[in-house]
């Protein structure tokens, strides 16, 4: 009894030793195994939220509002200074583009004159474009040619004796109207709010004073009377050229009529109504007052001949005005 328990207890001991071994393996496996804690730093990025992108979007948007309202004022100021501020001969926009602008003038009746009737004083447009182009207009007549802006030099003070026309100074030059043409010192007053009125002064004439309004301009329209009556071989383009330019008659389906003369740099236009009877052709237009006036014609192998039938000392007088070649 006492060796079989020695030996029982040897092979327990044994035993007990490689199930102690094993427990230790296994522990040493399983520790092994166990998943890697996160450091710090991904810990806290773990908890990061989406907090950061509403802020960074607040402060975007709070940048466009600063801008719009930075926008706001900037116009704001424009406008104000546009409304109360005095321009020049052209207006401009808020930005500072140049506009179509009009200026009206009507002569002025002295005591002397104050019998002379309304109707026969001309009202003058002088529309400013913003391409440099003048056009005049008067009546059924317009008359084109350019306007400059500029500052006065020396050569342009030789023989002035104006007090106020120094190098440096704003002039104003008109070319080519056939009307107004010169240099001239000007001078604008009133604003959005009150009248706005344009002086006009020569700068080689100081007697030569213009005083413009600011007056919308409305085309003039002549009224026919009784039923018009065209010549089918009449309508078209006519026209006359020389050295010196070019003269254009057109007659129109609908019974308006144009002359345009081009020469030496210079446009005129003259349009009105017309009506063809027995070779003459009968035109209407404004001057200022309505007037008529009688064209003789003849027309062979596409060529127009026209003569002005004038009223000389109770006589009826034919000028010839020329030959006009049909245009293709």
């Amino acid at each position: 009894m006492e060796e079989n328990k020695e030996i029982f207890t040897a092979d327990n001991e044994a035993e007990a030793a490689a199930e102690a071994e094993a427990a230790v393996e296994t522990a040493v496996e399983t520790e092994t195994d166990t998943p890697e804690l996160p450091t710090e730093k991904e810990a806290e990025d773990d908890t990061v939220t989406e907090e950061p992108a509403p802020k960074k979007s607040r402060k975007v948007q709070t940048t466009i509002i600063i801008s719009a309202i930075i926008v706001l004022l900037v116009l704001v100021g424009a406008v104000a200074i546009r409304l109360f501020a005095t321009q020049g001969v052209v207006d401009t926009g808020i930005f500072g583009n140049k506009k179509t602008t009009v200026w009206h003038f009507k002569p002025d009746v002295s005591q002397a004159e104050a019998t002379v009737d309304e109707a026969l004083v001309p009202d003058y447009y002088f529309i400013f474009e913003p391409d440099n182009t003048l056009k005049v207009e008067m009546g059924s007549f317009e008359y084109k040619g350019s306007y400059a802006i500029q500052n006065m030099e020396e050569s342009d003070l030789l023989g002035v004796s104006n007090e106020n026309a120094k190098v440096g100074t704003q002039m104003l030059t008109i070319e080519n109207t056939s009307l107004l043409d010169g240099k001239f010192l000007f001078e604008r007053t009133g604003n959005a709010f009150t009248e706005n009125k344009l002086n006009l002064t020569g700068l080689s004439t100081q007697e030569m004073k213009l005083e413009l309004d600011a007056k919308a301009y409305t085309p003039v329209s002549i009224e026919r009377k009784g039923e018009f009556t065209k010549d089918d071989a009449l309508v078209g383009n006519w026209v006359y050229k020389n050295e010196n330019g070019s003269q254009t008659f057109s007659f129109k389906d609908d019974g308006t009529y144009a002359i345009i003369t081009k020469a030496n740099g210079g446009y005129q236009s003259q349009s009105g109504i017309y009506n063809c009877k027995d070779g003459t052709v009968t035109i209407n237009f404004k001057a200022p007052s309505d007037q008529e006036a009688n064209i003789k014609y003849t027309i062979k192998d596409k060529t127009l001949s026209l003569s002005i039938v004038a009223d000389v000392m109770g006589q009826q007088v034919e000028q010839p005005i020329g030959d006009f070649t049909k245009e293709a």
